[in-house]
Parts: C-alpha cells; sequence; structure tokens
C-alpha cells in the first residue's frame, strides 16, 4: 500500500492491490453488556446472542457516560481535551455568557468516517451526534447522512437521496419524559424506528459502501421512560423493537466483513436524585430567572382569541406578554414558583432559565455530572468542593484534568460529580435538594463487541477504553490511525497480525474545516 498526504487540499491516496474489507458499526444507546444480557434471555436476540457467543467481547468504563462525549470520543479515538464536546450544550467565553448548541463544527478532531473520506472511501452514517450542519463534516461528498436526533433540523444527505426517502423522515420522539401514556410512547418510538430501518435497509443495496455506521437510540428513550425494562421487566411492550434492531444486525452480518456492537453507556436503576442546581442555590452559588413561555402562552391564548382578527390577537397577547414579564420579575413570584411541586410547576405558562450574568456556577446538562464555574476563584471552587464533599448521592468529586486532557481542557466544566450507585442528578430548582424518585439512569459501564473475519473468540479481561474502536477499525481497514490518536489497536481481538502505521491527519483536517467554515459563514 502507498500513502500519499498531499500538501494541498485534495483527499490522502489509497492503492491496495487486495479487497477493501467492509465495516458495520451499530450503536445501542445506553446498552451495555448487562442490559444486552437481559434483552437476550428475554427475547432470544438471536443475532446479538451469536456475536455474544462468537465474538470479542469486552467491557471499558465511560466517565461521564454521557451520548454527545462517548459518541465523539468512540468514532475520533479521542478524548473530548482534544475532540471538544463535553455536551450538547456550551456557555460562550463573552462578557455576556450564554448557552449554546454544539454542532459539528465545534469538533476538533477527524471521526472514523471523516478519515475514510479523506482516503476517498464512502460510508453511510445514521444518527451520529453532532453531524448538524452538514457543512461542519470534512469531505462529505463521500459520505451518505441521515441526521442524528438531537439535530435542529433533520435532514438527509445528498440532496437526490433526501427526495427518495423524505416520507421516512420522521421526528424523533426522544423527549420521553413528556411521554404520560406509556404503551403509546412505545408505539410512536417503534413507527419511528421501522421508517427508520426502511431507509437503511434499501442504503445497503449500494456497494460501494465500506463503512456502515448507526446508532439506535430507542432503548435509550424508554430505559429512561419504563426503568424497570433495565432489569427485566415489561420487556414485552418493546419485544417488537428489540426484534427489528436484531433482524437488521442479522442483515449486516451477512453483508459486511466485521461487524462492531457498541455503546456509550449503560443504563442503571435509580431511587432518589439529587438536584444539584438546587444544592448550589442554597449556597448563593446559582441563580436563575423566569420568563413568559411563549408557546405555553399562546396554547392557552389559542381558543380565547379564536374568533379575533390577527390584529386583535396580536395587540390582546402583546400586552399579556408585557403583564407576565412584569409580574415574573416579581421576588415573591419566584419564590412561590420554586416552592410548588414540579408537575405544578410544569402547567406555568413559564419557563425556568440558567442566570448566567450573577450565578458563580450551575449544572449545565444532568448526565453530563458536571459542573461549571463562572467565577473562577479558588475559594469559590473550594465552596462547592465543600457542598458535593459531604452530600448523600455523591460517591466522588473529581477535576476536570483528571478526566480530560489536551488542548481543548480549557473549555472543559471545572467539577464532575460521580453519584453513588442509587442516585440520579438533575438540574431542576425544586423544594428539596434530595428527592425520593424511581428514575433510569446512566452507568459508566460500556461494550464493545466485534465479530467477523479472523476475530478472536472470547471475553478478555484487558483494559479497553472509550478510543479504541476508531484506531482498530482503521488498521483493521488497512489505513494508517491518526498519529495522536489516545486509543490502541485490540490486536489481540484478531488471529490475524494487524499493519498499524500512523499518519498525521490533524493538519489536513484543521485546514479542510478553516476553508469550510470560511464559505459557511
Amino acid at each position: 500500500m502507498y500513502v500519499q498526504n498531499s500538501a494541498e487540499l485534495n483527499p490522502i491516496c489509497v492503492w491496495d492491490e487486495g479487497e477493501l474489507k467492509r465495516v458495520a458499526i451499530v450503536g445501542l444507546d445506553g446498552v451495555n453488556l448487562k442490559n444486552a444480557l437481559v434483552l437476550v434471555k428475554s427475547f432470544g436476540a438471536r443475532n446479538l446472542a451469536r456475536i455474544l457467543s462468537k465474538g470479542f467481547i469486552s467491557e471499558s468504563i465511560a466517565v461521564p457516560p454521557y451520548t454527545p462525549i462517548i459518541w465523539t470520543s468512540i468514532f475520533s479515538g479521542v478524548n473530548a481535551g482534544k475532540h471538544g464536546i463535553f455536551g450538547f450544550m456550551k456557555i460562550s467565553r463573552s462578557k455576556f455568557p450564554k448557552l449554546m448548541l454544539n454542532t459539528a463544527w465545534d469538533v476538533h478532531y477527524p471521526r472514523i468516517f471523516e478519515i475514510l473520506s479523506l482516503h476517498n472511501l464512502k460510508s453511510i452514517i445514521a444518527n451520529i451526534p453532532l453531524t448538524y450542519p452538514l457543512d461542519g463534516v470534512i469531505r462529505n461528498e463521500n459520505l451518505i447522512m441521515i441526521s442524528d436526533w438531537a439535530s435542529p433540523i433533520q435532514f438527509i444527505h445528498p440532496r437526490d437521496i433526501c427526495e427518495r426517502y423524505r416520507e421516512h423522515l420522521k421526528p424523533p420522539p426522544h423527549k420521553w419524559h413528556q411521554a404520560t401514556n406509556v404503551k403509546k410512547y412505545v408505539r410512536i418510538v417503534q413507527n419511528f424506528l421501522q421508517h427508520r430501518l426502511e431507509m437503511y435497509y434499501d442504503l445497503l443495496n449500494r456497494t460501494d459502501i465500506t463503512l456502515l455506521a448507526v446508532i439506535f437510540s430507542e432503548l435509550d428513550w424508554l430505559m429512561h421512560r419504563i426503568p424497570r425494562m433495565i432489569v427485566g421487566d415489561d420487556l414485552n411492550l418493546v419485544s417488537k423493537i428489540v426484534s427489528l434492531i436484531d433482524e437488521f444486525v442479522g442483515t449486516l452480518m451477512e453483508q459486511f466483513d466485521l461487524i462492531v456492537v457498541v455503546s456509550d453507556h449503560g443504563f442503571r436503576v435509580c431511587r432518589r436524585i439529587l438536584n444539584v442546581n438546587s444544592a448550589l442555590a442554597e449556597e448563593g452559588l446559582y441563580r436563575y430567572k423566569l420568563k413568559p413561555n411563549f408557546e405555553k402562552i399562546s396554547r392557552t391564548l389559542g381558543n380565547l382569541t379564536a374568533s379575533l382578527d390577527g390584529d386583535a390577537m396580536s395587540k390582546i397577547s402583546g400586552n399579556i406578554m408585557r403583564l407576565m414579564s412584569n409580574v415574573l420579575s416579581s421576588r415573591v413570584i419566584k419564590l412561590f414558583a420554586s416552592a410548588l411541586p414540579d408537575k405544578a410547576k410544569s402547567r406555568l405558562p413559564v419557563s425556568i432559565e440558567h442566570d448566567l450574568l450573577t450565578s458563580k456556577a450551575l449544572m449545565i446538562e444532568p448526565d453530563s455530572w458536571s459542573i461549571h464555574l463562572l467565577d473562577k476563584r479558588k475559594e469559590i471552587r473550594l465552596k462547592i468542593i465543600n457542598v458535593f464533599r459531604n452530600a448523600e448521592g455523591v460517591k466522588l468529586i473529581l477535576f476536570a484534568s483528571e478526566i480530560f486532557w489536551g488542548n481543548l481542557i480549557k473549555f472543559s466544566p471545572d467539577l464532575v460529580l460521580i453519584p453513588d450507585d442509587y442516585t440520579s442528578f438533575s438540574t431542576s430548582i425544586s423544594r428539596s435538594t434530595l428527592e425520593d424518585k424511581i428514575v433510569g439512569d446512566h452507568h459508566m459501564k460500556r461494550m464493545l463487541l466485534l465479530y467477523g473475519d479472523h476475530v478472536v473468540k472470547g471475553r478478555i479481561n484487558n483494559e479497553i477504553t472509550t478510543f479504541d474502536l476508531a484506531p482498530t477499525v482503521l488498521a483493521y481497514l488497512n489505513l494508517p490511525i491518526p498519529h495522536d490518536v489516545d486509543g490502541k489497536v485490540l490486536e489481540e481481538a484478531f488471529s490475524i497480525s494487524l499493519d498499524v502505521r500512523k499518519l498525521n491527519y490533524s493538519g489536513v483536517y484543521r485546514t479542510v474545516k478553516k476553508c469550510k467554515l470560511a464559505s459557511y459563514l
């Protein structure tokens, strides 16, 4: 094989006399080895069971076990200190800080499918976080992309394929916390999955694809909504969903040389919730503000103004909005709202927002387990550590530098709280800091299964990391791995020798992305 790294922006070229292998990566969001064994025991799931019995099985720990961080690490092979994603949201670094959504532009390290594209190899990727907007993914001319559930806009790339599958591009039913009827919600999730699978099966007819990468988020949503599933109860509700995913895995086993089944985290049942921002607020470290929720107000006003013309309705709505804004600035109303139960609070036509100008610290996303300091003084940090050092439900407090490393750690959160086995975190402002409630929550253990040509059967106890999949897949495809990747090639998983070579992709990646960003803006 000859590898040429062009000094210009041409793709990196690869020549190989042998036939190029094909790899399928199936992401089971939220399903670790223990969760997978529960599904296999309950339903058979014969294809997943075959992989578990004949494939290479490994487990590792993900800290924090949060979807955007871990999936980006899985596909890039580096920690968040190098790829730059510490959550779905970030705090802008400005005089007036605000919360912003992370996008593909914020990913600072090439992922597997982008590296393959640099080698002029084609991939199909579906439901991969941080692939929006399309222009933020380099060399996307070699990609067929179906947006992830968190994308602000659902899309399919390229355009001609989008027209072909438009009817299957349904809104992702990821708002499990809003589902009041469990059976109805399961039906909605199943319908969404069936539409997605219609696209996936049809796209498998393409023979020019080297990599297929699909993440299934359905079981994650359902374990959040139905915690009893985690211990094997009420699984009859999701039997069809498990069967549909397992059948798809079986089809991939017939068409691809290497099958990878991987998860970002597992699930556990918790019996209490620690409201982190409430604990910070009690110490004067966190503040919030109430604002009118225009969507709720509009629904309330809908029937009242249905018979009015547009100008009259607009005038009435505007007056009510101004009145609400004035009322909600009252400290009395704020105290009243904070004292309400969460269910009653959710019915008020208001939204609770972080006050980033007056808060000293806050937790933005509970699944990130992370606290951001807006006031970086040492005494503030120590005060927060003292708040949670003896807090019930917190097992350990870590500094960001103990988890992340790299030139982007400056954008990381400051502290990471590790909960005990029975506690889930929340960012709610509630009457009590600690509440008794049964919920499904993320578990740090995650799995990596390999099955296919030359894969060694058996389970190993060696230290496997979140970062090992990307270099292993690249080496299996006889491609160079990134020179500064954090993971290692899992050579022990194969009965053949893999040719491990390194290449500096970073220069080309940064240059291409910089040029794309300039044209995008």
